[in-house]
Order: structure tokens, then C-alpha cells, then sequence
């Protein structure tokens, strides 16, 4: 008796081969796009942007310390001491401050947050951001700047910058912008660095006075007590001011300012502003 050649075919549910194409499409990305992983290189670190130093148990940790911090942008590893080093510069963007150091391990992290773009992380100069990106796109960053020292976010023209976007000059100054600072062109009865000073200083303040409905004119809510000082021009003999909500009212006689005792009045207390 001989035995016939037998064939079989099996049938694998639709399910099954649905669930295999998926898998099979979702493993195909992993094969042809590795993941891609820092490298540290020995012997090198960099010198003079160093934001945080801290003792950690290996390399690695020093790694996920950085990538807590948002600026941070490399580290330098020691091992001897198993300090960790964050800093805020790359060896790439400060080439002339690498430095060999036996038994050190730089590594640059991997997706740092932009120079500039954060308070944390502010640029040295709006030309740095240039030289970095390669382009002299305006927009606004922060940066760092080269006389106070301040972090400020200023508008940056190209390699240039443009001190005047934050609104620096109070009542209604002109700003200009200059090299690495702003200067305030200030209006009729202000002065000072922001035209935040009034010029006629001696006033004689009363309160709680008001100039009574009969010798007040002129109403202007929302100004400050010196903004009410400053509408006081001329012949102007005084003003009537309110502190909760800074009606402003020129006074034509302060001499006949009363008390006023309402202290539950809603803009309490008021006071008369007299110019001598």
C-alpha cells in the first residue's frame, strides 16, 4: 500500500493576520529608524559656563540631572570625584573654552531648549543667537544684558537689539533704543531714566480731603497719584485724587477742600494735591 502525497492548507483567521500585518507595521519604523543615543567624550570638559555643580553616583545620573534643568545644555563628569557639572553652553557653540582633563567625561544632551528661549537660558548678546542659528531672524528672546546684567526679553533685529519692545518708559515716554540700553524721551511734566519722576516734586498732600462736588471739573479715572499730579499744568492751582480707583479731578480752589468721612465709599481715600 503506498501513501499519497497529502496537502494541506491552513487557514489562519482574519483576525489573526490583521493583528499580524499591524504588528509587523509597527516594528517596520524600529528596523529602519534607530534610536538615536548621546555620546560622551573622555578627557574633555568645558570651562567658564558652569551653572550647577553637584555629586551624583555615575555618569548617568549627571545625565538625567541635565535634562531635568532647562538650562541645561551639557555636563561635564568627573570620576575621581563623581561631580557632575551642568552647564549652559556646549563645546560646539564655545569651542575656545574646551579644555583637556584626565579623567573627565564631557556629553552634550541630547534636544537642549534654544539659547534665548527661556528666562533660564538667557543669550549673552542677541549676536550670539545669530552665530548659533545661522540666521538673522528678528524675534523676541531673552537676553542678558552686557551692562546691568539683567535678563530682560528684548526684540532681536537680526544680530541687534531692540531694548524699546519691553515698554520701558513710563507715562507715555518715547523710547530709544540704543548699543546696549534704552533712553526715554519724556513728556510735558515727567523725567527721570523712565520718565517715571515728576518734575514739579513739591506738593503738599491732604487727606482724607476732597474739593467738594463745587470746585472740581475734569474727571479721569484709572491714574496713578503722580499721573494725577502731572495733569496739573499752567495755572492749574491743585488736583483731587482717589486712591482705590484713581479718579483724578482738577481742584480750582484747594482752600475750600473739606473732610470727608465716608470711609466706606468704594474709592476711599481721597486726597487734595496742592502745587507750591
Amino acid at each position: 500500500m503506498f501513501l499519497s502525497e497529502v496537502h494541506f492548507t491552513m487557514r489562519v483567521p482574519l483576525a489573526i493576520s490583521f493583528n499580524l500585518a499591524v504588528l509587523s507595521s509597527l516594528l517596520s519604523p524600529l528596523r529602519a529608524s534607530p534610536r538615536k543615543c548621546g555620546v560622551s567624550i573622555n578627557d574633555l570638559a568645558l570651562r567658564g559656563h558652569v551653572t550647577e555643580a553637584i555629586q551624583v553616583d555615575n555618569i548617568h545620573f549627571c545625565n538625567e540631572e541635565c535634562k531635568k534643568k532647562i538650562g541645561c545644555m551639557s555636563t561635564n563628569f568627573y570620576r575621581d570625584s563623581m561631580l557632575c557639572e551642568l552647564n549652559n553652553r556646549t563645546i560646539a557653540a564655545k569651542p575656545h573654552q574646551k579644555a583637556v582633563h584626565v579623567g573627565a567625561a564631557y556629553f552634550d544632551r541630547l534636544n537642549p531648549e534654544a539659547i534665548g528661549s527661556h528666562e533660564e537660558i538667557p543669550a549673552e548678546s542677541c549676536m550670539e543667537i545669530q552665530n548659533i542659528t545661522g540666521s538673522s531672524n528678528s524675534g523676541l528672546y531673552w537676553v542678558k544684558n552686557e551692562i546691568s546684567g539683567k535678563v530682560e526679553r528684548i526684540r532681536c533685529n537680526g544680530g541687534i537689539p531692540d531694548y524699546c519692545s519691553s515698554n520701558s518708559c513710563a507715562n507715555g515716554g518715547t523710547c530709544v533704543s540704543g548699543a546696549s540700553d534704552f533712553s526715554c524721551t519724556c513728556p510735558a511734566g515727567f523725567e527721570g531714566k523712565t520718565c517715571a519722576t515728576i518734575k514739579n516734586s513739591q506738593w503738599q498732600e491732604y487727606s482724607p480731603y476732597w474739593c467738594t462736588s463745587s470746585y472740581r471739573s475734569g474727571r479721569q479715572d484709572g491714574l496713578t497719584k503722580d499721573q494725577c499730579k502731572a495733569k496739573c499744568t499752567g495755572s492749574c492751582k491743585g488736583m483731587e485724587w482717589w486712591e482705590k480707583n484713581g479718579a483724578c479731578f482738577f481742584c480750582s480752589d484747594p482752600s475750600k477742600r473739606q473732610s470727608f468721612t465716608n470711609t466706606k465709599d468704594s474709592a476711599y481715600p481721597p486726597y487734595v494735591l496742592v502745587a507750591s
